[in-house]
């Protein structure tokens, strides 16, 4: 049986908990969520060429590989600008074939900058050399 003092102070005990109810509590507060500072850039992880050493009438395929994020991949080439299909998250494939005959300012040692970029508009580049004979 309870006591007259444990019952004055087992009631005094509950009206706190009722009236004050964060007095009792052990418990902290949820922060409150932080803007997402951890986005991901977006990264050209590899480009992959059949060939480097190309001319007239060959056929080349590859792939650029890239983060999950890139929603568009663009080829930089003899200031023309080609968006590649993607084909899956993160592959867009690569294929093409040389003209013929090869147009005079496209023979000799050659870049392709390929641009990836996310939905934000952020960008990663990577430049590939090859040469066209």
């Amino acid at each position: 049986m309870i006591g007259l003092p444990d019952l004055r102070q087992l009631v005094l005990v509950a009206i706190g908990w009722w009236l004050l109810p964060n007095v009792f509590s052990h418990s902290t507060p949820t922060p409150p969520p932080r803007p997402s500072s951890s986005r991901t850039a977006p990264r050209i992880l590899r480009v992959e060429l059949s060939k480097l050493d190309i001319g007239a009438g060959d056929h080349v395929t590859g792939e650029v590989v890239t983060s999950p994020n890139v929603k568009t991949v663009k080829a930089l080439i003899v200031g023309e600008s080609i968006n590649l299909t993607r084909s899956r998250v993160g592959h867009f494939p690569i294929f093409f074939t040389v003209p013929t005959p090869v147009p005079f300012f496209f023979k000799g040692n050659q870049s392709v900058e390929f641009v990836a970029l996310d939905a934000s508009g952020a960008k990663a580049t990577k430049t590939i050399n090859f040469h066209v004979h």
